[in-house]
């Protein structure tokens, strides 16, 4: 269980929520004062229970990111690089234009 900062935004109805989970509520209730001062179109906030891992903590006035593999490898494979064409397939024709005309 972890503790994650609901924010109501000026002009819509939803809860909105960032990817920060926190151990206590003592920290997700600081990080919530936080943002609050910091964006201008927060209404309210409050601090809500998450069953997501805790990825952060509060230290020095600050969220401080917690190492996870969860957050450094997300299991997606890289996108294979496009292939370059090769010598044999490129085009040996002369430019067009003026051709020999010197």
């Amino acid at each position: 269980m972890s503790y994650k900062v609901a924010v109501k935004v000026t002009g819509e109805p939803q809860w909105n929520y960032n990817a920060q989970r926190f151990a206590t509520e003592e920290e997700a209730q600081a990080a919530g004062e936080d943002l609050y001062s910091r964006w201008t179109l927060v209404e309210r906030f409050e601090v809500q229970e998450s069953a997501d891992p805790v990825n952060y903590k509060w230290e020095d006035g600050k969220a401080v990111a917690l190492f996870t593999p969860s957050l450094t490898n997300s299991g997606r494979k890289k996108a294979a690089k496009p292939k370059k064409p090769s010598r044999a397939s490129k085009s040996k024709s002369k430019p067009s234009g003026l051709g020999g005309i010197r």
